[in-house]
């Protein structure tokens, strides 16, 4: 469709896109005209972190599944549509990362250049400061990165938290190879 020959699709482990979202909220409040606008009392600063973060799984777990899901069937019927890049490996190994994304598209790099766009495309400072810096300059230089931190979720989901993403989507963590099963 409109002549896109390859797509990237990035996901990471919902529990971490879950606090991605709270904090991103946090600072960044929905305005009143974007999908999951809340009144100013039930806005993430106004109620617990765990409220905030439970309501960041509800949302989180109704619609991102199904769209990483989406593109695994459209990626079987269209063979070399698009390429999937997890978050963590991303995070991991970019330089590998970004090597089997040129590859993907074709595109021939010396190590030197891989080596400057890896380092000129990290997130250095934080979420504020990187989206007020870049508001105006292209988006391929802005950054809404907070921490970069994998599995950051051990830390701050609660039990209720816990609870509330297994009885919404424990099962797709195992789909996706975040877990083994829901004793986590």
């Amino acid at each position: 469709k409109n002549n896109v020959k390859k797509i990237i699709v990035t996901y990471r482990d919902l529990r971490d896109v879950v606090l991605a979202r709270y904090y991103r909220l946090l600072k960044f409040p929905k305005k009143k005209n974007e999908p999951y606008y809340l009144p100013t009392e039930k806005q993430y600063q106004n109620i617990s972190k765990e409220e905030g973060i439970n309501h960041c799984i509800e949302v989180i777990c109704n619609f991102v599944p199904n769209w990483i899901f989406q593109w695994f069937e459209i990626s079987k019927k269209e063979k070399g549509l698009v390429l999937f890049c997890r978050f963590e490996d991303l995070v991991s190994q970019p330089k590998e990362e970004f090597k089997k994304i040129l590859n993907f598209y074709e595109i021939d790099l010396k190590e030197k250049k891989i080596d400057e766009i890896i380092e000129i495309t990290k997130g250095k400072k934080n979420m504020t400061d990187n989206i007020n810096e870049h508001k105006y300059l292209p988006y391929a230089y802005a950054s809404n990165f907070r921490s970069g931190k994998v599995g950051g979720w051990r830390e701050e989901f609660t039990e209720k938290n816990i609870r509330k993403f297994k009885d919404l989507s424990g099962d797709i963590l195992i789909k996706l190879n975040y877990e083994k099963d829901n004793n986590w």
